[in-house]
Order: C-alpha cells, then structure tokens, then sequence
C-alpha cells in the first residue's frame, strides 16, 4: 500500500502486545526521535483516533489505549530527547511558534486570530493627507507650499543666528562659483560668460522650490562635460551661435523631462543607475576632462575628439607645445594643490579660495606682462559680455532638432538629477533633516526650464560647493539669493576682469576640481567585495574613456541591467538541511553537517516568483528530484537494497521565506508541479512555510490553496518539516503494521 496515500485512519492494530513493542524498537532505530519533534498536539490526537477507529473497524484484539500509549510515549520521547540534546543558549531558547505543541497552519491561523479582510485592510491605508502636527486639513498654502518649500522656512527665518551663517556661506561660495563657473564653460564649449548664466536664475528658482537646505547647483564639470558630448553628437554640424541654440534648447528639454519625472515620482528610475556604473562612469569622465584640457595646459590647437584621437594629436603636434602656457598652468594647479592642503588642515571653517586667488593673481600678471602678446603668445579668455542676460525662447521649430535631442536631454535629465540628489541625500542624513526626492526633481527641472530662457545651460548640484556651505555655516536656502546677488554684482561689475585669465589656468582649475570624480580607490575595493560589480565598472569605465560619455554611460547602464535580469531570473536558492540537535536549517552545501531528512526536500527560493524565473524554480526542483536519493545516501540514509531507499521521497517542503509575491504564470506553473507530484507513485505533496501576505494572496485568489491543501501551509519552516516528519511516521507504522 501506498505511504503517502495512507492516512492515519489506515493504521491496523494488532493483537499482538509483543510485535507492537518490537515495532516501537524498530521505528527507534529507523526513525529517531528528533525526525518526530517538536510534536503536534493536533496531530496526536489524529494519531489516537485513528488507531481508535481502526481497532474498532478490524477488530483487533489490541485495546485502543495501548496503540494511543504507543504513539503517546513516542512523543513525548521525542520532545525529551530533543530539549536534553538542545545546546542552544538560553537566550535564544525563548518562546516562539516552534516551541508550542501544536501546528499552525495558515489555515488556524487565520480562523484563531482574525485575518484583516482584504477590503478592511485598503481602509487602513486610506488617509487625510494632514498640515503638520495640528491635524488640520491641507490648505491651499500648504498646497502651493509643496512646490515652493521657502514658503515654510521663509515666515519663521531666525535672521539673528542663520542669517550670519548663510551671509558667510553664501559669500564663500560664490568666490568658490564664479571662477568655476567660467573654467566649466570651456568644457561646454560655450563662451565663459554663460557659466556666470548657468550661476544665476537656476540658483534663484532653487532656493524658491528645492527642499534641501544646502545643496548648491550651478555649473558641474561633469554634467558641462556630457553636454558638449551629446550635442555634438547629436548635430554634428551645429558651430557657433547653431551650437549655443543647441544647448538652450537641450537645457529646456532636460527641465521638462525633469519636471514629468518629478511629477510622476520616477525617481526611483535613477536607482537602476548602480553605484558601479556611476563610479565607473565618473571617473571615465574626469580622464576625458583632463585629456580634453590638456590643449588647454600645452597651448596648442588641436580639434575636438575621442580620448585616443586627442592623445594622437598631442603626439602629432608635440613640437607647437607653449612653453610659457606649460610652465602658467602647471605653476598654478600646484598653487591651487598646497593652498588647498592648507584649508584642509587651517582653515576648515572658512576656506582661503585658491581658485579665485590664483586666477586673480595670473590675471593681473597676464595683464601687466602681456602674455597674450609676442613672445609670450598666451591664449586668453578676451573679452566677456557683462551685464544680465536677456531673456530668449529656445528655437524649437525645427523638429528634426528636437528629435534628435530627446535621448541627450533624457540622459542629461538623470544623470543631473543623480548627481544632486546624492548629495543631497547626503546632507540630509549627516545633518538629520527630510527632504523630499521628487521635489528635489520637480525643483531642478524647473531651475533649468527658467534657466534656458535665460541663456543657462543645464545645471546640478556641486558636491564640492555643497560641502563649503554646510562648513562655513550655512542654515537655510537663504544662501542660494547670497550668491545669485554676487553673481548679479560679477555680471554688472566684474567681468572686465576676466580678460587676461589665460586659459591654462582656467584648465588647470578644472583639472584640480576632478579629484573627488576619480575613484580608482573604489573600482580596487569592489574587486574584493564584488567581482561582478567591478566588472560592471571596468565596463562602464573603459566605455567612457574609448567611447565618450555617452556610449560609456548607455554601456554601464545595459551591462547593469543585464546582471539585474540574470539576478531576476536565476535568483538564489539554497537546498536546506537541519543542523544536529536544532531546529535551524541551513544550505547543505555550506554546512557539511547539515542533515538531509529522510523522505523530504527541504528548497528555500530567495526571490519573487514569476514568468523570468519560473521555469528556474521548476528545473533546480527537477535538479533536487533527481539526486535525491544520491543526497539521501550521502547522508547516511540505510538503503534497503538496489536503488531503493528505506525512506522514499515524499514531501517537497518549499521555505517561502524569500518569495515575496506570485505572478499568473508562475501560479499555473506551480499547479501544474503539485497536481504532476501527486500524481506520482508514492504521491509527493507540497508543503509552503512561511509564506508572506502577498504571496498568500495570489494562492487564495488563484484557488491554489485549495490544489495545495490548507493543511499544508505553515507559518514556519520547522513546523512544516515536524508535520511531514510525523506523517512519514505514522505512514511508516501503518505500513509495517499492516505487513
């Protein structure tokens, strides 16, 4: 008769006291007491009415009581045996659903402590959407707050202590600004005065809308760097005033594509954005930076081109090197080094401003010793405009142009809003304050909306700026208008000043900025914690370098997803065995003594369960099915003879620990494993532990519960062994009665 198939019911009793103490010797042997513990009250009590009804059914000479004794004394063996064997500490020995004697199914679980009705439980997650602490409604304020956060701080501005701070913070930072923001507009290939451009209304309008208290936007290297990239890419042909359109109108595209975003709150779009790729993806990016300002540093003009043709020109044109603009940039990067070292170790708080004391100091020996003129020959910066930029609508009536500068502006769009919400984010944590992620996307794209109007390339945030505001005292947004208001002054006053800056020395500032864009140091760590995440980065890294910022960073991004995609659709999964005298249950292949139990496979499955990695799930269950009995024997289990083992396989125990939810196509693949196993000679059941509310949601609704069996659903994963050990026993006593 079939094991699997036999109830308790089934069990036949026999007159013989004596052979029922010789199977009790027997099932001592063949089945020790720790397959049977901890022990069900429930199943006890089944154990003792069958053996009830089967006496009375065959009439067996046996009394009931002697066959219930039997089971009984089993039991209670088996629980004293597995608390004397316990070597756990007390701590750990506490109360918990493992130590109750009694099985908790998801069946009496739900009929003993009431189960939250699926339309309860969408009532609890119906809200007021509230106006701080006073529980009042939201007004139209608050509404219109949402999006203009300075309404919030504005009316409660302590001018006695945060003004003082952001006044300071704002002042360094704009020394900081300005010689920054003319040095990156060269890597935008724009004229210097549209740097002071993107350091102005995009500043205004984030003060008005973002919700982090320090971040400064403006012009960043990287992003300067990615524009030029992509619109030269993009149009090919645009030169001069074509190209300056160009980036207008690619600067209004990225606020829009920011603004959606915001909106729609797909800010989570950006975290596919792995840290491997960024880091890969930056440092790529600042080696081409250099390379880019290495004409710059040598006095030579050579086209613009990859990393490789622009090393081939430096070598082919070696002999037109400027020794004089050589020996001006190199002079002042290392000028702009030991001021620097020099404001980590003295001057923390309020930092000397090498770059803006190194530009002046060439500017004004550029200008007295006529570098621009014979000998010298010096390329300068010449004249720049001054005054406020006027407003203009980008030109988008061709639409061929805007065609070609979706994909740009949706690259620019994220990789801005990376940049700034990681160090906002980052901020905010250091300084224990919120903010809010979609806003900070809502706020930039609309800075860099206002901004294009306004003659502003994109803008982001500036770690580097960002940093010297919050240690010189910054409290509020308030420093944002600080520098705006500087920056203003610099347009209407300063601009003069900026014609005899040479260039080498402008390169020679960018070149200095890049040091916290190389993360060598990074890729080398990843290579001992994650070697696929460093694989991941070399990609996006050599990418960058040979291919630009583009290519580099579409690269990254599809070597990330792909590695995603295989993670999702060959997840972890481990084959678990019970570890000696506990009830802990651990990967069989990293625990030589974790114990495979007889008659069962125990399977954890470490991811939701869908279409990508369904058939996965069904061929690793194959896999376990079929070394089985390999893996029973490796164990020690007694083989009775040839292939057949004393303990056939007859319960497929799945921890759904892992499995966070179910979709319709692994719900029909997994009804059609249980109703195939049942069908097997002995029959094979399933039984789920521990399985979470979505994923008990989609068996119930799709009448998976019912094909599985209430009764073998449990709410932990040693419950559900101790239940199928204890069937396998009573299975094994009524077959070896019976014979």
């Amino acid at each position: 008769m079939s094991r699997q198939g036999c109830d308790v019911k089934d069990i036949e009793a026999t007159s013989d006291s004596d052979t029922g103490l010789k199977l009790s010797e027997r099932m001592a042997h063949e089945y020790p007491p720790q397959t049977l513990q901890p022990n069900s009250q429930i199943e006890l009590e089944r154990l003792e009415e069958g053996a009830v009804a089967t006496s009375e059914a065959t009439g067996s000479g046996l009394p009931s009581d002697d066959n219930s004794h039997f089971v009984r004394d089993h039991v209670e063996a088996a629980d004293d045996q597995f608390d004397g064997r316990s070597h756990l500490s007390d701590d750990f020995q506490t109360q918990n659903i493992d130590d109750l004697k009694e099985f908790f199914t998801e069946e009496n679980i739900n009929k003993r402590f009431r189960r939250t009705d699926s339309t309860d439980f969408k009532k609890l997650l119906e809200f007021k959407t509230m106006d701080g602490d006073e529980g009042k409604e939201r007004t139209a304020l608050s509404r219109v707050s949402e999006w203009f956060p300075i309404l919030d701080w504005l009316p409660t501005y302590d001018g006695k202590e945060a003004l003082q701070g952001d006044i300071l913070s704002g002042i360094t930072v704009s020394v900081i600004l300005v010689p920054q923001a003319v040095a990156y507009a060269m890597l935008a290939d724009l004229p210097p005065e549209y740097g002071l451009y993107c350091s102005l209304v995009p500043i205004l309008v984030y003060a008005l809308m973002g919700t982090s208290r320090h971040l400064c936007i403006g012009p960043f290297a990287l992003v300067s760097l990615l524009v030029a990239d992509l619109v030269h890419n993009a149009l090919p042909e645009a030169e001069g005033q074509a190209y300056i359109d160009a980036v207008m109108l690619l600067s209004f595209m990225t606020g829009v594509t920011q603004v959606v975003m915001g909106v729609m709150r797909m800010g989570i779009v950006v975290s596919f954005l792995a840290g491997s790729v960024i880091s890969g993806f930056t440092t790529g990016s600042a080696i081409l930076i250099m390379t880019s300002q290495a004409k710059h540093i040598l006095g030579m003009g050579i086209p613009r081109g990859s990393f490789f043709m622009t090393v081939y020109n430096i070598g082919l044109n070696i002999s037109e090197v400027n020794p004089y603009t050589v020996l001006i940039g190199v002079s002042g990067a290392v000028m702009m080094y030991y001021i620097k070292e020099a404001n980590a170790k003295y001057c923390k708080h309020i930092p000397v401003p090498e770059s803006l004391i190194v530009l002046l100091l060439y500017g004004i020996v550029s200008f007295a010793a006529g570098l621009d003129q014979a000998p010298f020959n010096v390329p300068v910066v010449g004249s720049v405009p001054g005054g406020f930029p006027g407003m203009s609508i980008p030109a988008m009536t061709d639409t061929s142009t805007v065609t070609r500068l979706i994909q740009p502006a949706i690259l620019t769009a994220s990789i801005g809003y990376m940049v700034s919400i990681s160090v906002v984010q980052l901020y905010a944590d250091k300084l224990k304050y919120n903010v809010n992620p979609d806003q900070e996307f809502i706020a930039l794209g609309c800075s860099n909306v206002m901004g294009s109007l306004f003659l502003a390339y994109p803008a982001s945030g500036s770690l580097s700026r960002t940093a010297v505001c919050a240690n010189t005292g910054g409290r509020t947004g308030c420093h944002n208008l600080i520098q705006a208001g500087l920056v203003i002054l610099t347009l209407m006053v300063l601009t003069p000043l900026f014609a005899p800056i040479p260039y080498s020395i402008l390169a020679a500032v960018v070149i200095l900025a890049l040091k916290n864009l190389l993360a060598f140091s990074e890729g080398k760590e990843l290579w001992s914690l994650s070697r696929h995440d460093f694989w991941i980065w070399m990609i996006t890294f050599v990418s960058t370098v040979s291919g630009g910022v583009q290519v580099g960073l579409i690269t990254g991004m599809t070597a990330s997803m792909l590695w995603l995609l295989r993670q999702t659709s060959n997840p972890w999964w481990a084959h678990l065995g019970r570890l000696p005298g506990t009830r802990i249950y651990r990967n069989v292949r990293r625990y030589n003594s974790a114990e495979v139990l007889p008659g069962i496979i125990v399977m954890r499955f470490d991811a939701p369960l869908h279409f990508a990695n369904k058939d996965f799930f069904q061929t690793v269950l194959k896999r376990l099915e079929g070394t089985y009995f390999q893996a029973q024997a490796k164990h020690g289990i007694p083989m009775a003879s040839g292939d057949n083992l004393t303990a056939p396989h007859e319960y497929n125990i799945i921890d759904c620990s892992g499995i966070t939810s179910i979709d319709s196509s692994a719900m029909n693949l997994l009804r059609e494993m249980v109703t195939d196993r049942k069908k097997r000679s002995p029959p094979v059941q399933f039984i789920l532990c521990s399985c979470k509310g979505p994923l008990r949601t989609g068996l119930r609704r799709s009448g998976l519960t019912e094909t599985i069996g209430e009764e073998n659903m449990f709410v932990s994963l040693h419950q559900g062994v101790s239940a199928a050990e204890l069937r396998i026993g009573a299975n094994t006593v009524a077959s070896q009665l019976a014979f």
